[in-house]
């Protein structure tokens, strides 16, 4: 008997692939730098320790709404027909790689979009398990 422990892991399954490229497509068309000023500010100067880090200005409602149908019929999912708050969720089984896409997606959206903020709910079994 072995006392190591191995993990198999592969980071090109499809169903994970789908979950990343969907999450980061609800965002498309939104452009990678901001143009407000406190964005251009900010890469220049050193940020104090009470200015807050936000996240780009989200795409148009409309537009938003555009891209979730398009992933929805992708998805082969029921079409929403608007959208009722800025909330969207990543929803798996257990065992299939979770804590990678959320890694994953997020490390997607900073790099396309220019995100910095997130925010992970994992249920308090979860963690304690």
């Amino acid at each position: 008997m072995s006392s190591r422990i191995t993990f198999q892991f592969d980071a090109k399954l499809a169903y994970q692939e789908e979950a990343i490229t969907s999450a980061v497509d609800l965002f498309r068309g939104m452009s990678r730098k901001a143009d407000s000023a406190i964005y251009r500010n900010l890469d220049r100067m050193q940020k104090a320790e009470y200015e807050p880090v936000r996240n780009p200005p989200i795409i148009p409602e409309t537009r938003l709404l555009n891209n979730l149908r398009d992933i929805q019929v992708r998805n082969s999912l029921f079409v929403d027909q608007a959208i009722m708050n800025n909330n969207f969720s990543l929803e798996m089984e257990t065992g299939t790689g979770k804590t990678y896409v959320y890694l994953r997606t997020i490390y997607e959206l900073n790099a396309r979009y220019g995100f910095k903020k997130f925010v992970v709910v994992v249920p308090s079994v979860a963690i304690r398990e």
